[in-house]
């Protein structure tokens, strides 16, 4: 019987320290830990003799002659949840058996450094901010652990949540070698950046550092998943590979995470109208915009200052941007369609609609009162009751405001005259533009219901068959740019000498002189009004239309002329389209009921609304992008900025700044957002991120994306337009660069309103984000292009 001696049947921490506790855990868990055993706590300087007679003993019975070992410090405070100690003690590697006890003695003494006392000190200064009971440290309590040495071919640490605050991105550090090397710099190294909720990752590679295998990557990721629920906790995990085999070489607890204030960043539908990367202007501008019509719909249901006020800090968060790009702040959400009447059958609605994936519910609790939530419900259903006819108000004021605009602008304005324009044109479209949330809610609400009509009348197939009959939903706005772009194709398709004409145009200068010089001698007027009725009506609609960096038909005309082109080329295309137009989708025959039309009318209407409010929406966004390509140009000439189109990686603040003479270097500010944002480009877009505390940017190197990340065997989503096609599948990675589509099948992360041009060409489409309210879910059952959406990967 061992008196100092501890291993896998001792359990009390504090007699094995904390280090040795976590140890112990693990490999009774299973994991694959290298031969260890602790000197326990109780152990004191005048017990030397005995406990060297017990090592050399234990040695002998369970150790090899040639083994060595490292010699680590096992505190009773060591790798706990607030402390860890990571580096304080001192640590021994390769220590041969003859030198145990010295070195054993040695992490004894390290308990007295000056760093430990330090760190000690700052421990207690956290407490006590945190108003927590500062732990003792004076008492002398430290196991020590002697473990058999691995010469391994890699070592690296496992962060199973990122240390900076991302709690569902592992880092992995990987090195050739033995971990000291890793942790101390000595080789070079690839940091692996894996999410836990989209299972993909990119790495970071310095100089010539060698890449793990990535069926030995995938183990050590598998085994963190396993280490964080074995402690329910987020872990920093030591790990080496030897000979294809893994060990875990010890785990502790990450100090620096805050998992109390959690921030959730969800893409989930918005990626539609915001894909990819989103410059500076327009996150300042939608920020905005969203603060202020979800503030204004708040106050439509709650109408008390005194819950508005206290809101106030979650409606100005209602995004959130990481890296470039744009999210929804998730439990911001739920805390608004928390006030709402049966919110807890509506958020299931909700979600589905939405496309979120994840179904946890964050909520930021508030208290409103048993009559405040009465007053609620009873205002929501007035809103439901009325939101028909606010609408039709609403998309009447839109009309209005371009000659508003047009009025106010002129290409004199300065940018005083352009900031004051562009406030005016934001309260304005504000005012009202919230009207629309409650038009998607009730959208929602009413689409869910028609599909729960179909399912307990136990039809078959009741997604595809409510598909069938909220579509055909005929004038619907989000057709017209294609209609009308389908009339000037034919028109052109006609006349060999104007589709010469359009093929000779390269550029916009070419569009602009030809508009001119025509225009000028009244030749080929006819062309020349279709072009320009096109542009000043459907100008804005295009694809990634409510960026104000992308370029638009009518920023760039010859994209325009471009589109009429490929039309016209492809005449057997052009016939199906126009004879989509023409057909109305055969509703299903079911047992009449006067509910399931009451629903049906609700869910058409707001479905309805809901595009024609979109399609005013990129007009406005239209206008903001004029003003901001305005307020570009005057900085180009003036000097401040290199070409007009650098605005966009500006913030509205700055530009403000810049407008009102306070120093600013906005070309140093521009180049250096160019090269970060460039970087921004090269992450994978992840669905989800969950920070701790507060989102913020990723710092990189230099990034390399793993050619592993697709390692699934088959896809399964929501069905959104019926149909069985075969065909070419291309893969958009940026729709902008596609040249030929058709008759492909479209996979790509999402769509938004200005992909309508690219589904006529298609043959079907795979989107991995969308509902069936989405974009692509309307667009393809109207034009009858088979299509699923929320596809997830099968593994």
């Amino acid at each position: 019987m061992n008196k100092f001696i501890r291993n896998k049947s001792e359990l009390n921490k504090s007699i094995i320290g904390g280090k040795a506790y976590n140890l112990n855990v693990l490999e009774q868990s299973g994991l694959n830990v290298p031969k260890w055993f602790c000197i326990s706590s109780e152990c004191r300087e005048s017990d030397l003799q005995e406990l060297q007679e017990e090592i050399d003993k234990y040695i002998n019975e369970n150790f090899d002659n040639n083994d060595v070992f490292s010699v680590r410090s096992s505190a009773i405070s060591e790798d706990g949840e607030k402390s860890s100690y990571a580096g304080q003690y001192e640590t021994f590697l390769n220590v041969d058996r003859s030198l145990l006890l010295e070195k054993i003695q040695e992490c004894w003494q390290s308990a007295y450094k000056e760093n430990v006392r330090s760190y000690e000190e700052i421990m207690v200064e956290d407490a006590q901010k945190d108003n927590e009971k500062p732990k003792c440290f004076d008492e002398f309590n430290m196991g020590v652990i002697i473990q058999k040495m691995i010469n391994p071919d890699y070592s690296g640490v496992l962060f199973a949540a990122n240390p900076n605050g991302i709690l569902n991105e592992m880092v992995v550090v990987s090195g050739v070698g033995e971990g000291s090397n890793v942790v101390e710099d000595k080789v070079p190294v690839c940091t692996y950046y894996y999410n836990t909720t989209d299972k993909i990752y990119y790495f970071e590679k310095q100089d010539e550092a060698k890449e793990l295998d990535i069926n030995e990557f995938e183990e050590i990721i598998e085994s963190g998943k396993k280490i964080h629920n074995i402690f329910n906790n987020y872990m920093d995990i030591e790990w080496c590979i030897k000979d294809n085999e893994l060990y875990i070489l010890q785990a502790r607890p990450i100090t620096t995470l805050d998992t109390k204030n959690i921030v959730v960043l969800d893409n989930s539908n918005i990626v539609e109208s915001y894909p990819n990367i989103t410059l500076p202007l327009t996150q300042s501008f939608i920020k905005e915009a969203y603060y202020r019509v979800f503030k204004g719909a708040y106050t439509r249901l709650v109408k008390n200052k005194k819950i508005i006020k206290n809101n106030d800090k979650y409606l100005r968060e209602m995004l959130g941007v990481s890296s470039g790009r744009v999210y929804y702040k998730i439990s911001n959400w739920y805390t608004f369609i928390n006030i709402l009447p049966f919110n807890k059958k509506i958020i299931p609605i909700w979600q589905e609609m939405m496309g979120v994936s994840d179904k946890e519910i964050t909520i930021n609790e508030q208290k409103i009162g048993f009559l405040m939530h009465a007053f609620v419900a009873l205002n929501s259903v007035y809103l439901l009751a009325t939101v028909n006819s606010k609408m039709k108000k609403l998309n009447k004021f839109f009309l209005e405001i371009p000659d508003y605009f047009n009025k106010k602008f002129s290409s004199e304005i300065n940018n005083k005259e352009l900031l004051n324009l562009y406030g005016e044109l934001t309260e304005k479209l504000v005012k009202d533009w919230d009207i629309t949330l409650v038009n998607d809610m009730s959208t929602f609400i009413f689409t869910g219901l028609v599909k729960s009509k179909f399912k307990k009348m136990n039809i078959k197939d009741y997604e595809m068959e409510t598909n069938k009959y909220i579509s055909g939903l005929a004038g619907i706005n989000s057709m017209n740019p294609v209609k009308e772009l389908v009339k000037i194709a034919g028109l052109v398709a006609t006349n060999e000498k104007i589709l010469q004409i359009l093929k000779e145009m390269k550029t916009d200068e070419d569009f602009y002189n030809y508009i001119k010089e025509k225009g000028n001698t009244g030749q080929e007027v006819v062309l020349i009004d279709v072009l320009n009725y096109y542009i000043k009506e459907f100008g804005d609609r295009s694809i990634e239309e409510l960026k104000l960096e992308s370029k638009t038909f009518r920023v760039s005309p010859i994209l325009l002329i471009k589109k009429i082109i490929e039309y016209v080329e492809n005449k057997e295309n052009l016939d199906s389209i126009e004879k989509s137009f023409l057909e109305q989708e055969d509703k299903i025959k079911v047992k009449k009921s006067i509910l399931l039309n009451f629903y049906t009318e609700k869910a058409t209407t707001g479905i309805k609304n809901r595009e024609i409010s979109r399609l005013n929406r990129s007009r406005i966004y239209g206008m903001m992008r004029t003003i901001s390509l305005k307020i570009g140009q005057n900085f180009y000439e003036e000097g401040s900025l290199e070409n007009k189109e650098d605005v966009f990686y500006l913030y509205y603040d700055e530009i403000q700044k810049a407008t009102n003479n306070i120093e600013i270097d906005l070309k140093k500010i521009v180049n250096e957002r160019k090269i970060q944002y460039e970087k921004y480009t090269k992450i994978p877009t992840y669905s989800r991120l969950i920070f701790s505390n507060k989102e913020f940017d990723k710092n990189l190197l230099n990034v390399n994306i793993s050619e592993n990340n697709n390692k699934w065997d088959k896809l399964q989503g929501t069905p959104c337009s019926s149909g069985i096609v075969e065909g070419e599948v291309i893969v958009v990675e940026d729709p902008k660069n596609i040249t030929n589509i058709e008759g492909k099948i479209l996979v790509t992360k999402m769509t938004d309103p200005g992909w309508v041009f690219l589904l006529t060409m298609a043959k079907g489409i795979i989107s991995e984000k969308g509902s069936l309210l989405s974009h692509t879910a309307i667009i393809s059952r109207e034009l009858k292009v088979p299509s699923i959406v929320r596809s997830t990967k099968c593994y």
